[in-house]
């Protein structure tokens, strides 16, 4: 019983439930006892998954063929009956549950494990599989001698092998060598999947080496652009051979045909994921870590997934003897289905809350990299996060995240400027796997919108994918009328325009919509239940929400990507679901004044609000102040359309009262002096982002002060004044600092100033010289000029020699653009 489905639907509708009887509406009206007695039934079922699956695996009861089918289609039931308020109808899934909780009691009984008593898998964090490149030393040599070499005619380079060897490792590791940063000063990374669209990976390639090109020195630099293309196809050498043969005579070509690693190397490598610091392997576990290494059969992609199973398991001889022996039985298989059978080892292991979030990998296209705050909040809005109090959900999501990472099932790709996720990706061979299991499991469908041949099963999934055509550009008839009848369909993550707009007003119970089209208010208000609507590209509202939206009760997130400003009604501050609202630009209206209600009940503060952007002209009164106490992150615009030379009226010194706000961004538009006024900040942001605000330097105090700041970014004229002497005691923490678009002529920084600092980044900035007192600032990793003046540009290499005196790392310098008419 692999479990992943059941829980998703149990842990579902749980959330169904306590959402209702915590935050419904009054207008909702339900019998809150059968409400709380199926809920206390749901939890039952819980805590038997959890139970069962927290047993070792070889002392696992038998449980009945098709319970995990029945305890699903039960809670499913359930929640479709809830979802579509027919009360009337809750009584026939509660004796279904009855049921079915009478099957798991037998199982109990027959299993003389205590389960409340069953060891648990270890926390320990995995070392990153993905740091170190075992066996390939020998393929680096010779493709860093291909690229740097003499050879004129040289274009392009091909790494071809069977999946899961190491391709991508062995490219990436090539793309971000020392060496080949320094020879090649253009480079640029394009993803081509198994279906791609041509015009756009040319795009892509166009859109990245646009951004690099601006970073040339000189117009009359020879250097070529390195482009390494992460070729993935499952026909590439059937195909592929006789069209790279003809191509011959148009490129010189180097083609390494990589080869499995040798059984020592493999083991090496997985002693260096399973262990931690470098420690030794216990002698105990030394010949079967032997076994586990030869069955992977030579695969690095094998072995990382396996060491990551490992490293989060008990060290003992039966964990590892069992994983030894079920890699064992993988035997006679081809290549493809082989590597899927030992990657599945590793999902069978996962522990049972993090088998839904695994398999909804599967949602996205191949290649596709994943917004890391996205994929959170979806996985949020599914209901596949348990609440852990104190902890927000964020918190908890974020954490089963790295759990996957930590078990090299998820590869970070993008981090931030201080090393937090941005983005990762999925191997191509471990989505297979999610698909395959998913697909199994009924868990989610994928479809394209030039599809035929549908899964059998789409009409009764709860999830659906649909993923864009390179076929054709316009949707089947046929493909629309059969997403139409989906009724069971909660969740639609569609990456395709034009179908959308016509699937989502027939799939009222949705809960989960994230789209590339535009949507009419009308349309959207029949979302009842959505928890998560994402909208990519510019919506049909024009520029207003009407007040219906407050019907919206269960609304968790509202992302709109588009240029047009959105007028919120006041009936937004009704929404106490609300987690994240983020558009380009809205307007948001005061709350309505009903003070008594904030005093004396929680019916209108948003305490669950963590992020709000772009609100243009947001009066920050004490009301407001007092709705949304728990928010975390906020961007503020003041437009020319703001009242009064200053900004007194709209209560910025009220920042300070929001305890919780980690990250700032306020932007002022059309002044041309100072009007702010009073000018407070919380001690809890950890990022501010200021432009426009035509502060004096002498005020850098009020920032300098706050004792968590780690990244200040101060844009187009935040604070003007020619000289800036910041004060003993300021910036303690401050490891990233951006300064652009000022007047600033002298800085009298030392190292005291900025103890922390890491990475400085001037951009149009009269500067003569960088202070010279950086240099000392042993932290300092990574200097950044643009539109600087020669004599700052000679500045920075005296820092670089002073540290070099000192004895402390070098620090990488990054010269943009100069200024030579500035001396």
């Amino acid at each position: 019983m692999a479990g992943a489905i059941a829980y998703a639907a149990v842990v579902s509708v749980r959330r169904v439930l306590e959402n209702i009887l915590h935050h419904a509406p009054q207008r909702i009206l339900v019998d809150k006892q059968q409400i709380q007695s199926l809920l206390e039934k749901i939890t039952s079922f819980q805590q038997f998954l959890e139970d069962y699956d927290a047993l070792p695996m070889t002392s696992k009861p038998q449980v009945e063929d098709g319970l995990e089918s029945q305890m699903a289609k039960a809670c499913y039931a359930a929640e479709d009956i809830i979802e579509s308020f027919v009360l009337d109808q809750i009584q026939a899934p509660s004796q279904k549950v009855m049921k079915i909780k009478g099957k798991m009691e037998v199982v109990k009984d027959q299993q003389p494990v205590n389960f409340s008593h069953a060891d648990g898998l270890s926390r320990r964090l995995a070392p990153n599989a993905n740091d170190t490149v075992t066996g390939l030393d020998s393929h680096l040599l010779q493709l860093k001698e291909r690229l740097v070499g003499d050879e004129p005619n040289l274009q392009m380079v091909s790494i071809v092998g069977m999946g899961g060897i190491g391709k991508t490792t062995l490219a990436r590791t090539i793309f971000d060598d020392p060496l080949i940063v320094q020879n090649f000063e253009i480079r640029a990374w394009v993803t081509i999947s198994q279906e791609y669209d041509m015009r756009e990976t040319l795009l892509a390639l166009l859109h990245v080496t646009e951004i690099l090109f601006g970073k040339r020195k000189q117009e009359d630099s020879a250097n070529n652009v390195a482009k390494l293309v992460d070729i993935m196809s499952k026909h590439s050498d059937e195909q592929g051979k006789g069209k790279q043969e003809d191509s011959a005579s148009k490129f010189v070509k180097f083609v390494e045909a990589m080869s499995k690693h040798s059984d020592e190397q493999l083991g090496e490598q997985l002693r260096k994921i399973c262990m931690e610091g470098g420690e030794a392997c216990p002698l105990e576990l030394v010949e079967i870590g032997k076994q586990i290494a030869q069955s992977c059969k030579g695969l690095p992609l094998a072995l990382v997934v396996i060491g990551g199973l490992l490293a989060k398991s008990q060290r003992t001889i039966e964990q590892w003897k069992d994983v030894a022996e079920n890699l064992a039985s993988i035997i006679n298989l081809g290549n493809h289905e082989q590597c899927l059978k030992i990657l599945a080892l590793s999902y069978r292991h996962l522990p049972i809350h993090l088998k839904p979030c695994f398999l909804y990998m599967a949602t996205f296209p191949e290649d596709c990299e994943i917004r890391i705050s996205r994929l959170i909040k979806l996985w949020i809005a599914e209901g596949f996060v348990n609440p852990v109090v104190p902890n927000s959900l964020e918190d908890i999501a974020m954490e089963y995240l790295k759990e996957l990472i930590d078990r090299n099932l998820l590869i970070v790709r993008q981090q931030g400027t201080l090393g937090k996720m941005k983005s990762c990706i999925i191997h191509d061979l471990l989505r297979d796997l999610c698909l395959r299991e998913a697909q199994k499991e009924n868990f989610l469908c994928i479809t394209k919108v030039y599809d035929v041949d549908f899964p059998p099963n789409i009409q009764n999934t709860r999830r659906l994918g649909i993923h864009r055509s390179t076929k054709q550009f316009r949707y089947n008839p046929r493909v629309l009328n059969t997403l139409r009848s989906a009724s069971s369909t909660r969740s639609v993550v569609c990456e395709s325009e034009w179908i959308s707009p016509w699937l989502a007003p027939c799939l009222k119970l949705l809960r989960v919509l994230n789209v590339h089209d535009k949507y009419s208010p009308e349309e959207i208000m029949q979302l009842i239940n959505s928890r998560f609507l994402y909208f990519a590209g510019d919506w049909d509202l024009n520029s207003r929400l009407t007040s219906s939206v407050s019907l919206l009760w269960n609304l968790q997130s509202l992302i709109v990507h588009g240029s047009c400003s959105t007028i919120l009604p006041s009936e937004i501050w009704e929404m106490t679901q609300l987690r994240h609202l983020k558009f380009e630009n809205i307007v948001l209206p005061d709350p309505p004044r009903h003070s008594h209600l904030v005093d004396s009940q929680d019916s209108y503060i948003l305490e669950n609000l963590c992020t709000l952007t772009t609100v243009e002209n947001f009066k920050l009164t004490e009301e407001v102040v007092k709705r949304i106490p728990n928010i975390k992150k906020i961007k503020i615009a003041y437009r020319n359309d703001f009242k009064g030379s200053k900004l007194s009226s709209y209560c910025l010194e009220n920042l300070a009262r929001l305890s919780k706000l980690e990250s700032l961004a306020l932007d002022i538009k059309w002044s041309k002096e100072n009007c702010v006024g009073n000018f407070a900040l919380p001690h809890s942001l950890k990022k501010l982002s200021l432009r426009g605000c035509y502060l004096p330097w002498e005020d850098m105090r009020i920032v300098g002060s706050l004792p968590k700041l780690e990244i200040l970014r101060l844009n187009k004229k935040a604070f003007v004044g020619e000289v800036w002497n910041p004060s003993e005691g300021e910036f303690g923490r401050l490891k990233f600092l951006q300064i652009s678009s000022t007047n600033l002529e002298y800085w009298g920084a030392e190292n005291t100033h900025f103890p922390s600092l890491e990475h400085l980044v001037l951009s149009s900035v009269g500067l003569e010289e960088l202070p010279l007192g950086l240099a000392e600032i042993h932290t300092l990793r990574f200097i950044h000029l643009n539109y600087c003046s020669k004599s700052a540009v000679d500045s920075v290499e005296k820092i670089r020699e002073e540290r070099e005196s000192l004895g402390y790392e070098d620090v990488q310098i990054e010269i943009s653009r100069i200024w030579r008419w500035l001396v």
